[in-house]
C-alpha cells in the first residue's frame, strides 16, 4: 500500500530542511569564528612577544624611559673606581707629559712608555667632546677609563631627558703582528642591560679608530709597538722597539 503525503507533511519536511541549513550555517559561522581567533591569537604572540622584548630591553638600557617597566628594570652600570680627569690639561699637554716619560732600555732594545688612566681619562674625554660632527652618535656628559689587572674599563655617562644612563665597556688590548692595537670586548653593558659579545665587539670596532687614534698617533712616533701590560697601580705600560736608535 503506497503512502500519499499530506500537506502537513510536505510542510514539516520544509521546515526540517530549513532547520538542517540553519544548523550547518550556524556551525559555519562557528568555525570561522574559532579560525579567526586562532589568527589572531597567533598574530598577537608573533608581534606581541617581540615588541615586549624590545620595550624590555630599552627600559633597562635607559637609552628612553618607558612607564612602570623604567623604574623597575634600570639600574646605571657602576664602574669599579672613579677616575677624574687632569683638570684643565688639554689632549697636546697630555701627550707631551707621556712623551716625556718614555724610558729606553739599551740592553734589550726596547722603550716603554707609561701612561695612567687619568692620563687616559683625559684623552678620551676630550675625543668624544671635540668629535667631527656624527663621529659620536650620541651625547657623552663624562668618560672615564680605568686600568685593570685583566685590561681596561671605559665608562660613558649619556644624559637624557628623564635620566643619565650609563655605557660600560671592559675590553683587553692586544698587539697584532703588524704593531697595531686589536681591542677585544669581554663585557658591554648598556644600564642594566647586557650586550651579546657579537654585537659589543662590532659596536667598539666600528670607534676603534675613532677612540685610539690619539694613542696610535704618539706611539707612532716612538716605534713599533710589541707589547702592553696593565700595571698595577692605574698605569698602562707600552712597549715598543724604536723607531730610530737611541
Amino acid at each position: 500500500m503506497v503512502r500519499l503525503d499530506t500537506p502537513n507533511d510536505a510542510i514539516a519536511r520544509s521546515e526540517l530542511k530549513q532547520e538542517i541549513r540553519r544548523e550547518l550555517k550556524q556551525e559555519a559561522v562557528r568555525k570561522k569564528g574559532a579560525a579567526c581567533g586562532g589568527c589572531l591569537f597567533a598574530l598577537i604572540i608573533f608581534f606581541g612577544i617581540p615588541a615586549l622584548f624590545v620595550t624590555v630591553v630599552v627600559a633597562k638600557s635607559g637609552l628612553a624611559y618607558v612607564p612602570v617597566l623604567s623604574p623597575a628594570l634600570y639600574a646605571p652600570a657602576v664602574p669599579t673606581r672613579v677616575v677624574l680627569p687632569l683638570g684643565t690639561s688639554t689632549s697636546a699637554s697630555v701627550l707631551r707629559v707621556i712623551g716625556t716619560r718614555a724610558a729606553f732600555d739599551p740592553h734589550i732594545g726596547i722603550v716603554t712608555l707609561m701612561v695612567k688612566e687619568q692620563e687616559l681619562t683625559t684623552l678620551l674625554q676630550h675625543a668624544v667632546w671635540e668629535a667631527p660632527d656624527g663621529v659620536v652618535p650620541f651625547k657623552i656628559r663624562e668618560a672615564q677609563v680605568v686600568v685593570l689587572p685583566t685590561g681596561l674599563e671605559i665608562v660613558l655617562k649619556l644624559p637624557r631627558k628623564e635620566r643619565e644612563t650609563t655605557v660600560l665597556a671592559r675590553f683587553t688590548p692586544a698587539v697584532k703582528t703588524n704593531g697595531d692595537i686589536e681591542i677585544t670586548v669581554r663585557e658591554l653593558r648598556i644600564g642594566a642591560q647586557q650586550v651579546p659579545l657579537w654585537l659589543a665587539n662590532a659596536l667598539v670596532s666600528s670607534f676603534d679608530s675613532f677612540l685610539m687614534q690619539p694613542v696610535r698617533a704618539q706611539l707612532s712616533a716612538v716605534g713599533t709597538l710589541t707589547d702592553i701590560r696593565e700595571g698595577e697601580n692605574g698605569e698602562l705600560k707600552f712597549l715598543l722597539t724604536p723607531a730610530k736608535s737611541h
